[in-house]
């Protein structure tokens, strides 16, 4: 009897422990799930195919690289990949759902090759780098922190970020079809030509060359933004030379300044938080993981057997 109530223990302790706890990697396909180690998240992507889901838990990863149609998905803020990720998905096919969601990289994210509507959304990096040997279309940064720097380079054909967080966007001399929405910028480094800021903070422009002339801006449409008063080049059209359109935007003062872009309810005009932190944090959904909910045991004394039953639900943590 003592060993029966001993098992007893032991598997409401075990049942107990998996409802508590997420597990680390998990790869869905086609309604089934399968479990790997937090250092293998590489073999999750290596055994997934097109149009599959990998979720990762709250907790710290190595890093990994994505060559196909899938997506991988963090718990938020609390999952960190630590180091570099590299984006290599061929093809001509118009991508579905975000690659990357919802996770921190303490590196870079590279990426090499990407179908139409390419998505980064809710992540946190140090650096967006771009493969200089092709060319990219309809892709899309949103509710994302970039720490050091976004590369744009004249290849990115199309580019769109929304609610996100810059801290030097290095446009490399960009010539092309860019639009930023709700974003907070704090340096644009070098010069952007026909781009759109809507509803965005800058908070300086320098030119990466040395050069005394700021020619950041050439072109460029800014709707309901607010600048700091160092780039003169914003201030008007007719004094920056370079034909810029602004409607309803205010240049901020020096009080403001560095304080001003690095509190995280930083807002545009119309009252929308700017930036990853979304006025408080920089990811606010959290993936749906299945977990045991309920369970139920017996024990059959007769044949000396238990009885577990598990009610399995996706929970949204």
């Amino acid at each position: 009897m003592k060993k029966f109530l001993f098992l007893v223990a032991l598997a409401l302790a075990t049942v107990q422990a998996k409802a508590d706890l997420a597990p680390t990697v998990m790869l869905h396909h086609n309604g089934q799930a399968k479990y790997y180690m937090y250092y293998q998240v590489q073999n999750a992507v290596n055994d997934a195919v097109d149009g599959d889901t990998i979720y990762l838990s709250e907790g710290t990863f190595q890093p990994f690289n994505v060559n196909k149609r899938i997506m991988v998905r963090g718990a938020g803020s609390t999952t960190i990949i630590e180091g570099n990720c590299e984006i290599d998905i061929s093809g001509t096919d118009k991508l579905t759902m975000p690659v990357l969601d919802a996770m921190c990289f303490n590196g870079n994210v590279t990426v090499k090759q990407a179908y139409k509507q390419f998505t980064l959304r809710k992540c946190k990096m140090t650096n967006l780098l771009w493969d200089e040997t092709n060319e990219f279309w309809d892709t899309k940064v949103t509710q994302c922190w970039f720490s050091n720097r976004l590369n744009l380079p004249n290849n990115v054909k199309e580019f769109n970020a929304f609610n996100s967080r810059i801290q030097v966007l290095y446009p490399h001399d960009y010539v092309g079809q860019a639009t930023f929405e709700h974003c907070g910028i704090y340096e644009i480094c070098d010069s952007i030509t026909g781009a759109t800021f809507n509803s965005c903070s800058i908070y300086k422009c320098t030119k990466f060359s040395g050069a005394a002339s700021k020619t950041n801006l050439i072109g460029c449409v800014l709707n309901s933004c607010v600048y700091y008063y160092w780039s003169d080049n914003l201030s008007e059209p007719s004094v920056s030379g370079y034909n810029c359109t602004l409607t309803n935007c205010i240049r901020y003062t020096v009080s403001w300044g560095t304080d001003y872009y690095n509190k995280s309810h930083i807002s545009a005009l119309d009252g929308t938080p700017i930036g990853a932190y979304g006025g408080q944090h920089p990811f606010t959904q959290w993936p749906e993981v299945p977990g045991v909910t309920q369970y139920k045991l017996s024990i059959d004394a007769a044949t000396k057997t238990m009885n577990v039953k598990l009610t399995v639900d996706k929970l949204v943590k």
